[in-house]
């Protein structure tokens, strides 16, 4: 009886080997990692990688990136919980070199000799003056969905000053390669048509990001990526975002998500707006983030490459604005900490409820519109709520400095906006203080409102503007 059972999951092992429809988990799948599953698919042209139930572990190799080859791959399991995705136990190498331990890095494949010889290769001018030929090239598609990603950081035995930060669970990236033979000297750059992510948990996370999308050093770096329905469960470290992204890509959706931080940490001029691209000119990274909670938004969109509109976007714990231009409409943004908003353009808060709450001393730091190294800063806020959480003692809704450069200014309008009412009552609290230099705009105050809530710097060149008092 025990020889016949034995031949028969035999056969079945044999057979799922070759049909692969629906790949086994990792207990029954002779030791294939998540990662061989992939490069298999890749490598025999399937556009489908549908993951059974079960633990698939990453092959814990460092700086591994997959070529994703063809036009498609869809890597599906059989939904939350069910198909996990996970990092093995201690697999971020030892000492010093525990970085760039990826538990899967995606990038489009390298471009064929027929793409190659079809190419529009154009002149670019480096930084040192220095010239090369290039092309971009656009092309995969990429989804992952149903399935839960475990970064399992807990389990990595991680020392204070290890650094580990790059070692995402998922990474996403364009390609680009110097060539050789008869092209040598030539560049080529390659980037995915789209990325998605949707119904995926990301557990166990922290130190490293759970999805780092990563510098490619070329626009666009990913044409466009859509993160969908994508949670984040038990963080064991606040270090590093749910979804950070090095380098933006040129369009980017996030609809109906739950997590911890989400990052734009930098897209320098150098890094984005200057590097070789596809269009003529730089493109803007336009964002859509909507019906999602974050308890951090930090944006930091160096060199102004960035246009966000958020609708219904919650904010539970702080946010942080640089170099930002767009709109937030429907929105609750609690701030804690610093109070900056850094050389915002043009941006538009509508219908946005801002939730401060007091430091160790009692503070409320409020916001303060902060121009920087000769750029200005301006806003308009359209029927915003300025609330303090809790009891204070002193502080301010709406702060700000008079600056020492005389090149930069601020441009800022509240218009029928609530400030808390306590504000200017309790002693040592200001509504808002206006002491930067420019123009500084509110409709709909009535004259006690203005006198309780509103203290002017004594420069000429700070201007206010009461309108239907």
């Amino acid at each position: 009886m025990s020889r016949l059972f034995g031949l028969v999951l035999l056969v079945n092992v044999l057979s799922m080997m070759a049909c692969r429809t629906t790949a086994a988990p990792v207990s029954d799948s002779l030791g294939v990692t998540f990662n061989d599953e992939v490069i298999r698919a890749v490598g025999k042209g399937e556009k489908s990688l549908k993951l059974g139930t079960g633990v698939w572990l990453t092959d814990g190799k460092k700086n591994h990136r997959m070529a994703i080859a063809g036009d498609r791959l869809t890597i599906s399991g059989k939904g939350i919980d069910s198909t996990i995705i996970r990092r093995p136990e201690n697999s971020l190498g030892t000492g010093s070199g525990k970085d760039f331990y990826f538990g899967a890095f995606f990038e489009p494949a390298m471009p064929t000799d027929a793409e190659l010889n079809s190419s529009e290769w154009k002149e670019w001018v480096d930084k040192d003056g220095s010239t090369f030929l290039y092309t971009v090239l656009i092309k995969g598609n990429l989804t992952i969905e149903n399935l839960t990603i475990d970064c399992n950081m807990q389990a990595q035995s991680i020392q204070p000053g290890d650094k580990v930060e790059h070692s995402a669970m998922l990474g996403f990236a364009g390609s680009r390669e110097l060539l050789e033979g008869r092209f040598a000297g030539r560049r080529v750059y390659v980037a995915f048509e789209n990325v998605t992510v949707r119904n995926v948990a990301i557990r166990n996370e922290g130190y490293a990001d759970g999805i780092w999308i990563s510098r490619g050093y070329f626009q666009p770096n990913i044409a466009s990526i859509h993160f969908d329905k994508v949670t984040t469960v038990n963080r064991v470290s606040t270090k590093r975002g749910s979804i950070t992204f090095s380098s933006p890509a040129e369009r980017v959706e996030i609809s109906n998500c739950s997590l911890h931080r989400l990052e734009l940490e930098e897209s320098t001029q150098e890094n984005y707006a200057n590097a070789p691209r596809h269009q003529p000119e730089s493109q803007l990274s336009i964002w859509t983030v909507y019906d999602s909670e974050v308890a951090i938004l930090d944006m930091a969109a160096k060199g102004y490459s960035t246009v966000i509109q958020g609708e219904n976007v919650q904010v539970k714990e702080n946010v942080a604005l640089y170099q930002m231009q767009g709109q937030f409409t429907h929105c609750t943004f609690n701030k804690v900490g610093d109070p900056r908003l850094f050389r915002l353009k043009e941006m538009i808060f509508d219908d946005v409820t801002w939730i401060f709450s007091p430091d160790k001393e009692g503070r409320i730091r409020g916001i303060r519109p902060t121009p920087q190294y000769g750029e200005n800063f301006t806003a308009t806020f359209i029927n915003n709520k300025f609330l303090a959480h809790g009891t204070f003692l002193k502080g301010q809704l709406i702060s700000s400095e008079y600056s020492r450069a005389i090149d930069q200014k601020v441009n800022v309008s509240f218009i029928f906006c609530d400030f808390d009412d306590r504000f200017g009552v309790i002693p040592n609290t200001i509504g808002v203080s206006v002491k930067e230099r420019g123009s500084w705009k509110f409709e709909g105050l009535d004259e006690a409102s203005v006198l309780r809530l509103i203290r002017k710097g004594p420069q000429t060149d700070i201007e206010v503007k009461m309108v239907n008092q």
